[in-house]
């Protein structure tokens, strides 16, 4: 499995495990830490645009997929 494809099943799983811990924390109770929602799904979502920006580069530049 190539680097690029292991960082975004590893950003997927963190967002999927994030957001079922925030919903647990908001099912007992707790307040919904908006702050701290916007900055980690900015930050993973910014992760999946800069991975998309490096394939295109690589595309456009006739790289090869395999190294």
């Amino acid at each position: 499995m190539k680097f690029g494809n292991k960082v975004i099943v590893g950003v997927a799983i963190f967002l999927v495990i994030f957001s079922q811990e925030v919903l647990f924390l908001m099912w007992h109770g707790s307040q919904e830490p908006a702050a701290l929602i916007a900055a980690v799904f900015g930050a993973g979502l910014g992760e999946f645009g800069i991975l998309a920006w490096i394939k295109t580069v690589k595309v456009k530049k006739g790289e090869n997929e395999n190294e």
